[in-house]
């Protein structure tokens, strides 16, 4: 902290246009009756409340309204990449035995994902279709999840 020693002076000495002049001056002609008093608190029972508008009900309408639609809006667009699609990590090989058919292969070897899920991913990695007929010692690739 830093104290400012001020040379000391008489108001009479300076010129009568001076700032400490007028402050002075002011303060001599201020009646004695006047002064200044703190602001009294306000009682809660007294207290009102301002009321709003209806053109600032409707423009805080308007925002909240407008907030909503764009975090749906967001939500959509990063849903879309949050869904639950499956994505095979790597593929695991089976061999056709008799009596095996690609939906019971997708249901034995893959509990974590659903079937239809995995029937996909295996016909697509295995370049098959709907008319695709399995061969007894045929090697498929079984997606791992």
């Amino acid at each position: 902290m830093t104290a400012v020693l001020a040379p000391s002076f008489e108001v009479s000495e300076l010129a009568p246009n001076h700032p400490a002049v007028r402050a002075f001056r002011a303060r001599q002609s201020r009646p004695a009756y006047l002064r200044l008093v703190p602001k009294a608190p306000e009682s809660p029972a007294v207290a009102v409340r301002p009321v709003l508008s209806w053109d600032a009900v409707a423009l805080r309408v308007g925002i909240f309204i407008l907030a909503a639609l764009v975090m749906v809006f967001l939500g959509m667009v990063l849903g879309l990449g949050l869904s639950p699609d499956y994505v095979p990590t790597d593929f695991m090989q089976h061999t056709v035995v008799p009596g095996d058919t690609l939906w019971d292969i997708a249901a034995a070897n893959v509990a974590s994902a659903p079937t239809d899920e995995v029937l996909a991913d295996m016909m697509d990695a295995n370049a098959l279709d709907a008319g695709s007929v399995l061969k007894t010692g045929q090697t498929l690739l079984v997606p791992v999840y």
